[in-house]
This record gives C-alpha cells, structure tokens and sequence, in this order.
C-alpha cells in the first residue's frame, strides 16, 4: 500500500525534532517579512503520486489547526504548501520536480532558495524542517505536521 511509502522514506532521516517555528527578525535590518504574530504553527502531510506514478509527497502548513479529513487543500492565510517528488528525506528548491509556496491573503509566491526535510515519524505526526527564501519572507525551523494516511493510486 501508497501509505507504507511514506513511512519508509522517514525511517532514512536523521534524529526526530519537536521543535517549533521560530520567526525572527532578518539580520539585514528586517526589510523582510517575518511571520509575527500570524506564525505558521500546524500541518498535514500525505502521499502523492510523483512523475511517471514514482512516490511523492503533498501538504500544507497554516495558522490554524488542520487534520487529515480527506481535504487536501486549504484557502487558509498564511500557509506554506509543498508537492516533493522523490523519496526524500530531504529536498531542495533546485530540484526537479518540486514546489514550496508560501500563501498570504494578496497572494502566493514561490519559493527561491531553501531545503525542506522530514523527521522520521513520531506516531501519526512528524517534524518538517524547513529552510525557505521566498521573494518576501523567510520561514525557517520545525513544523508539526499529521501524517495522513490514505492509499493513493497513481497513473
């Protein structure tokens, strides 16, 4: 079954985080955004299928508190969305195949520069670590997301 897959390639990170986002100022003298008071703090993370039906991976963090209820989207503001192709643990921005968005109520935009890793699982949850530039803000630190478990066929 899909939902194995995604267990498997969180058994190949390293140790597991339960860190939370820690938001800070920019050293540059804060021209950038940071998430303030509207900070990213939940999320989910499912199966997907990848190019040519390969394993992939799909979800979202927000402000809010999302659960795995078979919604694989949300219009909530702010939010980060991620689609990684691959058996990761970890992924980057130059590669193929995937996308990190960050979401506000103006709009999304892509992500620059960055990585995007995944704790091995605790139970039904995760740590996302993330390491993103985005045109206005940067997000860095770790995220609790919900692995949703859901059989995905693809092709």
């Amino acid at each position: 079954m899909r939902s194995f897959t995604i267990f498997a390639l969180f058994t190949l990170g390293c140790g597991a985080s339960s860190s939370l986002p820690e938001d800070g100022p920019e050293p540059d003298g804060g021209e950038r955004a940071d998430a303030g008071d509207e900070a990213l703090n939940a999320g989910v993370l499912y199966d997907d299928c990848g190019p040519a039906d390969g394993p992939a991976i799909g979800g979202f963090i927000t402000t809010g508190s999302p659960s795995c209820d078979g919604d694989r989207t949300t219009t909530d503001a702010p939010r980060l969305e991620f689609y990684a192709a691959g058996t990761g643990p970890s992924w980057s921005v130059a590669d193929d195949f995937v996308t990190f968005r960050y979401c506000t109520a103006s709009g999304c935009e892509d992500a620059t520069a960055g990585t995007f890793t995944i704790d091995p699982p605790m139970g039904s949850r995760t740590t996302v670590q993330v390491d993103l530039q985005f045109p206005s803000i940067d997000l860095e630190g770790g995220y609790i997301v919900a692995l949703c478990e859901d059989d995905v066929l693809c092709g």
